[in-house]
């Protein structure tokens, strides 16, 4: 008897571990996936919001699109300037304390003077000013690229007709003591660039100021000027 009972706790011990090491197994696969699990639920919620959202903005449309589709989509144009001359002229009046009311008229040239339109723009703009007390203005500025932007002419031109009151030099002088001084002045600034390298030129330019057939009215009151002293 003693024997039997022996064999049959040996057996039953046996069973016991096999069903242990089975629970435990299970355990740690239950365990396993359930830390899984939330990562790639997470994981496939936050794509599917994404994509929900995307889905929302790409589909939403207000009534300006719905205007829009309405109208014939012109075709596209390209910006460019053409080897001929884009000129455009503007108007336009104004006032200051120096000048009054004045009246002025400006223009621009831009083109090319390359036909394959691949060179640097050539442009040139000029300015012409005239105001209620007979001063005349004129200037123009140009930059001019030559075929194959070999050479490069600046320019900087002016003439003025300017009569302007004066008050003579210093700070004491009374209204009495207005003159009125007329003259012309030119400039001439000029130059010229050789190109010597790639994107380095090299040149000489000349630059003249002239002032001319310079007058005076003669001070209100009559006393001497500081222009005849």
């Amino acid at each position: 008897m003693t024997v039997v009972f022996k064999i049959k706790s040996f057996i039953n011990y046996q069973i016991f571990l096999k069903n242990l090491k089975i629970l435990i197994t299970g355990v740690l696969l239950v365990m396993m996936f359930s830390e899984a699990y939330p990562k790639e639920a997470a994981n496939l919620e936050r794509k599917g919001s994404q994509t929900t959202l995307q889905d929302t903005v790409i589909a939403q449309k207000d009534i300006i699109d719905i205007l829009h589709s309405f109208r014939k989509k012109a075709t596209p144009k390209t910006d460019s300037v053409s080897k001929q001359f884009n000129f455009s002229l503007v108007p336009s009046a104004g006032y200051t304390l120096s000048t009054g009311f004045a009246v002025d008229l400006s223009g621009n040239v831009v083109f090319y003077t390359d036909k394959n339109n691949k060179e640097k723009l050539s442009t040139a703009f000029s300015n012409v000013t005239y105001d209620q007390h007979k001063q005349f203005l004129f200037h123009t500025n140009s930059n001019i690229w030559s075929k194959g932007q070999k050479y490069n002419f600046i320019g900087d031109w002016r003439f003025l007709k300017y009569p302007e009151n004066t008050f003579g030099l210093g700070s004491l002088t009374a209204p009495g003591q207005v003159n009125l001084i007329n003259y012309s002045y030119i400039r001439f600034y000029q130059t010229v660039l050789r190109k010597v390298l790639t994107n380095f030129y090299t040149g000489f330019g000349y630059n003249l100021d002239y002032h001319y057939q310079i007058t005076e009215a003669g001070n209100a009151d009559n006393t001497i000027s500081d222009f005849k002293n």
